[in-house]
């Protein structure tokens, strides 16, 4: 398992790590960003 920092409002960020398990396509090219980023959804 690998523990990856995030302190992004991510879908995938719990507690200070990214949780995103599984193959997904990158969303970005932005080497500085992370290309996995998804915003956390909102529930009313």
């Amino acid at each position: 398992m690998n523990l990856v920092p995030c302190g992004k409002n991510c879908a995938f960020q719990q507690d200070g790590y990214c949780t995103r398990c599984g193959s997904a396509v990158p969303t970005c090219s932005d080497a500085d960003d992370c290309c996995y980023f998804e915003p956390r959804k909102i529930h009313d």
